[in-house]
């Protein structure tokens, strides 16, 4: 075998394994020399389809060839349809395919694979390796040290390779621009023109690194960081402006971020120091944004307004003279419908500056830009011999209109008499200024606006504010208000204007009264001031006299200040309401006299709104005399038949042929009182506007602890107490007219109630007696009495028997002797009938039942005794009274009475009762012997 090697074996063609081997020669030397023509190799593997990947995936055959062969001349290797040229001659190793061209030396170890790389060439990236690699085909991994060629850029770079990712460290040499990157990094518009176009130069790249994603054939941009630098460089921030000239730039990339900082730039011979611009996010398009720095030692100008005016920023502020330090930083997102932001910065020396056409000057100020608005601050403003001030201003760059706060060193008016109307010093105020127009100078601190010509005017938004400051005023006591001033002399002022912002308690037509459109006059001592429709009228001399007509005054007693009073004031009012506290009073005219500490009143009261009636009428109107002294209101009827009186939340009232209509709806009004004490003579309580509690005398004490009322109506007397939670109720000889109103119903005619309660409102416990009265008009009467008269008495005519004495006669039902025992719980409003026994003619009742007062249910089970007009007959008639009426002396059923009160459901053992009252009468007619003799033998006893 060895023999046949060492002479050189030809084969024409084979297969073994995965691979089709054409044209095969082997010798044998010291090692294995082949020479073939064509090998095709198929495996499990999917198809290459970068120079990448075929790298990694076929360098792990070298080993297995190069072990065993000294020399190898493949000319045609196909490996899953990627077709290459081999050579292997010692340690000269060649190959070629359709994505890489190799020229190497080569040498083997046990786990390495060594090349010396004269050239490896990556058609598909169009990039050219000179330098030294090594292959680990145990952990796969390649790493290559050496020259990287790609177009016009030559780098010295190390590449770490792995089954996954590709790692690089590079630093290059002079290069163009930065075009390469692109197909690579594509990002944002904005950031594609700072990074491709808008900077040109020298590059050359310190050093970067980064990593490329094999797997996704992408470069991975988070990992990507490094340094660079540009010389020569020039910088066009917008195409309208001149490029800015440079010796050079700084380039840093890290965290996604790529930062140009500029050395020693020029723009139109003005030095931007310190400048740079900043692309952060550079890789995300939604957050990433362009931050652009501009310093300079320069004047305001014209050249740097061009600059911001690019940036469709117009500032109206030119500098003529002097020098500023000025620093602009503009903030460009990569989002077009993101606005861009405008920060700048600019501190100004002595100068001369204009404002369109206003020219002052400064001799310092600091200049701040914040997008629209420009802050001028620390800022000195001399306006010819007029203003001199020290301060802050806020210029909003769209509306040309200025405030802020400024200490007034001097702010001078004179009139043409050479009179100081206005001279204000040392006062700190806030200002706007507008530029649109004529200057205009409003003190917003001050609420003075200063217009002078030939005439002057001066108009005081609030007086208080400015009154120190000027003597004309001090000397006329105008003190509040904001006025239109026409000075005639020094002794005299004509004025008129608009009086706001006061905080008086009167309305007009419900409304605030917060203006009022006035004129008036102020002469010597003597102030007149009235509003232009006559309405209010004001006068001060050593008192105060007001008059007001159709306006509504609120008057609160718990306000202290009611009554810091330093003048007697006189009021006269025609057509007003009245508040006093939540309390209404529609005053037709009145006169009110305040002093110190007393405060009388003499009103005619219409359309009143309180609780109270005459002969069941509203009453229309009312004279009301009265006073406030001391924390006590005390007012009377002219009549004298109404008293009230109120100190704090104590309320008295004495009322003598008035009456009181209270809604429960309202009890919540009421409960804040501490207090209420009412006395009424010929007086009625209308509760609900329907249950009425007539009285010829009551009086009515409560407070927090204690509940009392009395109570007289002709003989009736009635009272109630409740200390803390017990109650005590007493209704003596209650008559049809008092039950009757009380109850909005005709329900009584005739005899007298009595009822008594006491407890608790979880077990009060009571009972309800009646004598000689028909009650009538109830629903559960009128349904028994319906029931009994439709009951089955044909069936048995004994049973029809009361009918005939009329027991529903009238539809009324008398009672001569009632009593009701009863308890009620308040927490489940349950009213429980314990007993309930009746005596009337021809029928009595006996029973118990539970009443729900929330649901107006009832459930109730009555005896109904019947045929006691004949035990009256035959009481003496031994032998007919026990076959008749048995041993009991009566006939009796029982009744359920269910359902609503209203209409309440009525089921009984009637029908049975009927059947049986026959039968028991036979049956005692065969009982009389002996039953007769004990029944006669009792009667006689």
């Amino acid at each position: 075998m060895f023999s046949i090697l060492f002479s050189g074996i030809k084969i024409n063609s084979f297969h073994i394994f995965n691979f089709k081997v054409s044209q095969f020669y082997i010798k044998l030397d010291k090692k294995l020399i082949v020479n073939v023509e064509d090998i095709e190799y198929k495996s499990k593997k999917s198809e290459v389809s970068s120079s990448f990947e075929d790298i990694k995936n076929n360098i792990e055959l070298l080993p297995t060839f190069l072990k065993y062969f000294e020399k190898i001349d493949i000319k045609n290797l196909n490996i899953n349809g990627n077709s290459f040229k081999i050579l292997f001659d010692d340690e000269e190793f060649k190959i070629d395919n359709k994505f890489i061209t190799l020229n190497s030396k080569i040498d083997i170890s046990s786990k390495t694979v060594n090349f010396d790389i004269s050239s490896l060439y990556l058609k598909d990236y169009e990039v050219l390796f000179k330098g030294k690699a090594i292959v680990n085909y145990f952990d796969e991994e390649l790493k290559y040290f050496g020259d990287v060629f790609y177009k016009n850029i030559a780098t010295k770079t190390n590449i770490d390779i792995t089954r996954k990712k590709l790692s690089f460290f590079t630093r290059s040499e002079y290069f163009e621009n930065l075009h390469f990157l692109k197909p690579f990094l594509d990002l944002d518009e904005v950031a594609n023109e700072w990074i491709y176009d808008n900077v040109v130069g020298d590059f050359k790249v310190d050093w970067l690194y980064g990593e490329f994603d094999l797997e996704k054939q992408e470069l991975i941009s988070k990992t990507l960081k490094g340094d660079a630098h540009i010389k020569n460089a020039k910088i066009k921030f917008e195409p309208t402006l001149e490029e800015i000239m440079t010796n050079n730039v700084k380039v840093n990339y890290k965290n996604d971020t790529l930062s140009f900082d500029l050395i020693e730039a020029k723009y139109k011979n003005k030095n931007l120091e310190n400048s740079f611009v900043k692309i952060e996010n550079l890789t995300n398009e939604d957050n990433g944004k362009v931050l652009v720095n501009i310093e300079a030692k320069t004047a305001l100008d014209k050249d740097i307004l061009d600059i911001l005016k690019a940036y469709d920023i117009s500032l109206p502020i030119l500098q003529k003279n002097g020098q500023t330090n000025a620093k602009l930083l503009l903030d460009i997102p990569y989002v077009e419908h993101l606005p861009m932001t405008t920060k700048g910065n600019f501190e100004v020396l002595r100068s001369d500056i204009f404002i369109d056409d206003f020219h002052f000057k400064t001799n310092s100020a600091n200049v701040i830009l914040d997008n629209n608005q420009l802050y001028i601050n620390d800022a000195s403003f001399l306006y010819e011999n007029m203003i001199d001030v020290n301060g802050n201003i806020n210029l909003d760059l769209d509306s040309l209109k200025a405030n802020g706060n400024i200490k007034i060193n001097k702010l001078l008016i004179k009139s043409n008499k050479d009179e100081e109307i206005l001279n204000i010093k040392d006062k700190s105020t806030q200002i706007f200024m507008d530029f649109n127009k004529n200057v205009l100078i409003y003190l917003d601190d001050l609420k003075t606006t200063v217009n002078y010509d030939d005439l002057l005017t001066i108009k005081i938004d609030d007086i208080s504010k400015i009154y120190n400051y000027s003597d004309t005023l001090k000397s006329n006591s105008i003190k509040n208000g904001n006025l239109s001033l026409k000075i005639i002399d020094d002794k005299e002022i004509d004025f008129e204007g608009s009086l706001k912002g006061f905080d008086l308690p009167i309305k007009k037509n419900t409304k605030d009264v917060t203006m009022l459109d006035i004129i008036g006059n102020i002469k010597d001592d003597t102030v007149f001031i009235a509003s232009k429709d006559n309405s209010i009228q004001l006068e001060i001399k050593d008192e105060i006299s007001i008059y007001l007509d159709e306006y509504d005054i609120f008057y609160d007693t718990n306000n202290k200040q009611n009554m810091d009073i330093s003048q007697n004031l006189h009021i006269y009012l025609k057509n007003t309401n009245l508040n006093v506290d939540s309390d209404i009073y529609k005053i037709k005219d009145a006169k009110i006299d305040v002093k110190k500490d007393l405060i009388s009143f003499e009103a005619m009261i219409k359309e009143l709104d309180l609780p109270i009636k005459k002969d069941d009428k509203n009453i229309e109107n009312i004279k009301i005399i009265g006073k406030y002294e001391n924390g006590v209101l005390n007012l009377h009827s002219d009549d004298k038949n109404l008293f009230l009186t109120i100190q704090d939340e104590n309320y008295s009232i004495k009322l003598d042929g008035y009456d009181i209509y209270y809604d429960t709806k309202n009890s919540d009004k009421y409960s804040k009182l501490e207090t209420i004490n009412i006395i009424g003579v010929n007086s009625k309580i209308v509760l609900n506007h329907k249950n009425r509690v007539l009285s010829d005398f009551y009086e009515i004490d409560l407070d927090k602890n204690r509940k009392f009322a009395y109570l007289e109506y002709e003989d009736s007397k009635m009272s109630f107490t409740q200390n803390s939670d017990y109650i005590n109720i007493y209704i003596a000889k209650a008559k049809e007219n008092f039950i009757n109103a009380l109850f909005n119903q005709d329900i009584m005619s005739g005899g007298k109630l009595d009822f008594y309660a006491n407890g608790t409102l979880d077990s009060l416990k009571g009972k309800m007696l009646i004598r000689q009265s028909n009650i009538k008009n109830l629903s559960i009467l009128s349904n028994i009495m319906f029931f009994l008269e439709s009951s089955p008495a044909l069936l048995n005519p004994f049973l029809a028997i009361p009918s005939v004495f009329g027991i529903n006669q009238l539809g009324a039902y008398q009672i001569k002797e009632g009593v009701l025992d009863f308890e009620y719980n308040n927490k489940s409003n349950i009213l429980d009938i314990k007993s309930l026994h009746t005596a009337g003619n021809g029928i009595d009742f006996e029973g118990s039942g539970i009443v729900n007062l929330d649901t107006n249910q009832i459930n109730s089970k009555l005896k109904l005794i019947f045929l006691k007009s004949y035990s009256s007959i035959v009481e003496y008639i031994p032998l007919v009274n026990y076959i008749l009426l048995g041993e009991d002396n009566r006939v009796e059923t029982q009744i359920n009475i269910s359902g609503d009160l209203n209409n309440p459901v009525i089921n009984t053992n009637l029908l049975q009762d009927g059947f049986n009252a026959p039968v028991n009468i036979f049956k005692r007619i065969f009982n009389t012997p002996t039953n007769f003799i004990n029944n006669f033998n009792i009667k006689n006893n």
